[in-house]
């Protein structure tokens, strides 16, 4: 069996995809709750220093606010500044693994190659390195996604594959 889709990168995709990677990250994830933690504390402050208390809520807005806004602009800028973003790429999901071909060159990767998938609502992300990862949009695959899913969950071990439905 084989699928084959093209997929045409957009800020939209890649910024869900910056979201999900840094909110995976414990670093992110203790830096909001410290930012909820600081919010709250100016919530509390509120009547005993209302000055103060604007300060800690605006703080803790602005700890909450930084990762989502600044991926937004990381997301446009690597799309403008990747020349393999401009142009479609054809990913092709084999029993062999998967295939992508970009102006008449192809880059192939076995099922055993692959360390990690995961998904987000947006996406199926395949993750073949520690910094590599292979964003496949579910737009892009339409309807043969359940088909994407299944020919993975048969060649990836179970551990490795968390995609939500």
């Amino acid at each position: 069996m084989k699928v084959e889709f093209d997929v045409k990168m957009t800020e939209k995709i890649m910024y869900n995809f910056l979201l999900h990677h840094a909110y995976s990250s414990i670093t992110v994830i203790v830096g909001n709750i410290f930012g909820i933690l600081v919010a709250a504390l100016g919530v509390n402050m509120w009547t005993t220093d209302p000055g103060k208390a604007i300060m800690y809520i605006i703080l803790g807005i602005l700890m909450i606010g930084y990762t989502p806004c600044s991926l937004h602009f990381n997301a446009k800028k690597q799309i403008m500044a990747s020349e393999v973003f401009q142009k479609p790429i054809t990913y092709t999901i084999s029993e062999q693994g998967l295939s992508s071909s970009q102006n008449g060159v192809t880059t192939e990767a076995d099922w055993d190659t692959m360390m990690k998938v995961t998904s987000t609502a947006k996406s199926i992300i395949i993750y073949t390195g520690k910094n590599k990862a292979t964003i496949l949009p579910k737009e892009s695959m339409g309807d043969k996604y359940e088909t994407v899913v299944e020919m993975i969950s048969t060649h990836v071990p179970a551990k490795k594959v968390k995609i939500r439905s």
